[in-house]
């Protein structure tokens, strides 16, 4: 079959975003709930440190469950989010949170992958230093893409697949083999979108407050719709897209998709709700 470029695939992933938001808004609900998950993990780990004054051993405690305790919430909520969007490519429009009832279904497996995730996103952090001075900068941020993909299909396999995780570990190197490239201008482009909505946001908020410009009726608190506000909505439109994305590549990746260039057999999705 004809091999689409990495760059029209991913940004073919990306495109699917708006389509699958449409049919299923309630979708959206995982976004907001990664992102309270990150905000409330961060004030968790801040308050720890300030109301113990720090020190070595607590410094280590709190990041480490930082990671450990944020790898398994976020696990959880990427398996709810990816289920559903998964479903919605399939057949579009579907209950409202059903990747809710499917990660339930599948707690057990989605915590012993919420565990490796974070205790892989401890090692990396940790070692990240080490791993750019051997490797480089570039060969330590593919290498970090390689193994973010691996753990990301391990979660999808983990709410989508049938059978133990061990028998898919396969199917996991082969996904993640397949698609790794376009995961990483995925994440590239999620990246730009970032950085260019938060420019904005502050450049909005600064000019408000220089020149003294307002928005009715929010009048004094106006800079803070970019200060705050664009901020938060620029993690919701990144979760979303990384979301929906990466289901859109695991479906490629797994033979669900016309241009699919690998399909493990060891693979099999569940029955849909």
């Amino acid at each position: 079959m004809r091999r689409l470029p990495h760059v029209h695939r991913a940004l073919s992933a990306i495109a699917a975003t708006g389509r699958v938001v449409i049919r299923q808004p309630t979708l959206l609900v995982y976004p907001i709930v990664l992102t309270a998950l990150v905000v409330g993990l961060v004030v968790a780990v801040g308050a720890g440190i300030y109301i113990t004054n720090g020190g070595p051993v607590v410094w280590t405690v709190l990041y480490a469950s930082y990671f450990v305790v944020g790898g398994v919430l976020t696990t959880f909520a990427f398996g709810a989010l990816y289920y559903e969007s998964d479903a919605v490519l399939r057949e579009g429009a579907r209950p409202p949170l059903i990747g809710l009832l499917a990660a339930w279904r599948n707690r057990r497996r989605l915590l012993i992958v919420g565990l490796v995730v974070g205790t892989v996103g401890l090692a990396s952090w940790a070692g990240r230093p080490i791993l750019e001075g051997v490797f480089g900068d570039e060969a330590a941020v593919i290498l970090d893409v390689i193994v973010g993909t691996g753990l990301l299909t391990a979660i999808q396999i983990a709410v989508l697949g049938t059978g133990d995780l061990r028998d898919n570990l396969d199917t996991i190197e082969a996904v993640t083999e397949a698609v790794w490239v376009e995961s990483l201008l995925t994440r590239q482009v999620n990246r730009g979108i970032s950085t260019v909505c938060l420019w904005i946001g502050a450049a909005f908020g600064l000019g408000s407050v220089v020149t003294g410009y307002r928005v009715e009726p929010l009048g004094f608190w106006t800079p803070f719709l970019g200060f705050l506000l664009v901020p938060v909505a620029t993690i919701l439109l990144c979760a979303t897209i990384h979301g929906v994305s990466q289901a859109a590549l695991f479906q490629y990746a797994t033979g669900n998709e016309d241009e699919a260039t690998v399909s493990p057999s060891g693979f099999v999705v569940t029955e849909r709700d």
